[in-house]
């Protein structure tokens, strides 16, 4: 609780040469609950997704990795 938790994603096969992404929480408490979602290291084979939460309730994020 309270603290950035990370999952990696790993095993795509992403088109470009360079790579951002977007996510974002599945929640109904956005901003009371969920305090912080982003990512890092988007990559042709994946991206690190960040969750930040009040609580240690498990949550779902949507994801997408764009090749350029």
């Amino acid at each position: 609780a309270n603290a950035p938790t990370s999952q990696t994603v790993s095993g795509l096969t992403v088109r470009g040469s360079s790579f951002t992404g977007q996510v974002s929480a599945v929640s109904m408490g956005p901003g009371k609950e969920v305090t912080g979602v982003g990512f890092t290291a988007a990559t042709s084979s994946g991206l690190t997704v960040w969750v930040t939460r009040i609580n240690t309730t498990a949550t779902v994020v949507n994801w997408m990795v764009i090749g350029q």
